[in-house]
């Protein structure tokens, strides 16, 4: 270990024992400077957090939490402090939207700490109080130009709400290739494609395909959606490898059609090649059923590439089955596609009793020009 870093260490085992023993002053200082020494992550400011509240530095412990949340984004540990930080401040509205960003994430953890199962308790308590009708400027604004009467409001709204701090912004990040300029959106509307509605009619005829599969020994070849712990695009860590409670029966893997699924299953296909030019986008696209079993949660994740839109076909939907892309939630309904930007951190779960089903494809983004995709192609050759 780096002679700083071993020294950063002692220091910050120092820091704790004054910590632990309510010494604030004493525990600040010694967590300052084992960050002057490079000791790294965000749980040295998590404790520096504490150390300020117990000095009553309200706005240095805001602070620190909110460097550590800067460092590490998604750290349930860090996003569950600030979330009874700003309960404690009586910032209901903000607190509220940090504990929906940190209990899903708290959630996935396998072995919780004592600590972590603990603030999990206090997070899910804040959520369930019921929200106090308070109002911001937003609300009047929203209410005098009637915004929410047309489908083209929605992405106002959401910035209203980040504006009034009742959600955050979250942005694209994908985990291999980022096409710079291309929009922050969470959901498109099914109705800026021409092809949805034709898709959707045969949702019927879609899903009486899946109905006959499950009843054929076919099933079977539902197979683990996440195989391998370095499987691009998949959640890390994930308590779901290898597992059959995240299954998919592919009609098309990684660009490579399976001809003996498609002759199970020849009108899915059909109605995805009907799209037209947008769909199938390089690289390596996947047509599949997705089965999420019941009480299985995919955790929170993001896709490799923004270049792409992921679609969602409902088919089999139970009660108590959500999904979360950013700062938006929603339930599937039977036959209204989903059209997501999956580099976007989103999340997937299912509460019920009875196993959860939807088609799954991509297209292309709807901004990339004919030239723009046929580059892109190219640059993901094999090879790339």
């Amino acid at each position: 270990m780096d002679s700083n870093l071993e020294k950063a260490r002692q220091i910050a085992g120092q820091g704790m024992q004054a910590l632990n023993a309510r010494n604030g002053k004493a525990a600040e200082a010694a967590f300052q400077q084992a960050i002057e020494l490079g000791w790294p992550g965000a749980d040295i400011w998590i404790v520096l957090s504490h150390a300020r509240s117990l000095n009553k530095d309200m706005a240095g412990s805001e602070q620190a939490l909110t460097e550590a949340i800067r460092r590490e984004p998604e750290n349930p540990r860090a996003l569950l402090y600030m979330g009874m930080f700003l309960d404690s401040c009586g910032q209901s509205l903000r607190a509220r939207s940090v504990f929906e960003q940190a209990v899903p994430l708290a959630e996935a953890i396998g072995n919780k700490s004592p600590e972590i199962a603990d603030l999990l308790v206090r997070a899910r308590q804040a959520l369930s109080r019921p929200v106090q009708n308070v109002r911001h400027p937003v609300d009047d604004f929203i209410d005098v130009h009637k915004l929410g009467s047309e489908p083209e409001d929605e992405l106002l709204i959401e910035s209203l709400q980040i504006l009034a701090e009742r959600k955050r912004p979250y942005y694209s990040q994908p985990s291999r290739f980022l096409y710079a300029g291309l929009p922050n959106r969470q959901f498109f509307r099914r109705d800026e494609f021409a092809w949805t509605a034709p898709l959707e009619a045969r949702t019927a005829e879609i899903r009486a395909e899946l109905e006959t599969l499950l009843g054929r020994p076919d099933a079977a070849r539902f197979t683990p959606y996440v195989e391998s712990r370095d499987q691009k695009g998949a959640p890390g860590d994930t308590p779901l490898l290898n597992s059959p409670d995240w299954s998919a029966f592919y009609l098309m893997k990684q660009g490579q059609r399976i001809e003996e699924n498609i002759a199970v299953c020849p009108a899915t296909m059909a109605a995805i090649e009907a799209i037209g030019p947008d769909a199938f986008p390089s690289p390596q696209p996947s047509v599949l059923f997705s089965r999420l079993a019941p009480g299985t949660r995919i955790p929170a994740h993001v896709g490799m590439f923004n270049t792409r839109l992921v679609c969602h076909l409902p088919l089999i939907i139970p009660e108590k089955c959500g999904f979360r892309v950013g700062n938006e939630t929603r339930e599937w309904k039977m036959g209204e596609m989903f059209i997501f930007d999956d580099s976007i951190n989103h999340e997937a779960w299912n509460e019920s009793g009875e196993d959860r089903y939807v088609l799954i494809f991509e297209i292309w983004r709807p901004e990339l020009s004919a030239r723009q995709r046929d580059l892109l192609t190219k640059l993901f050759a094999p090879g790339f």
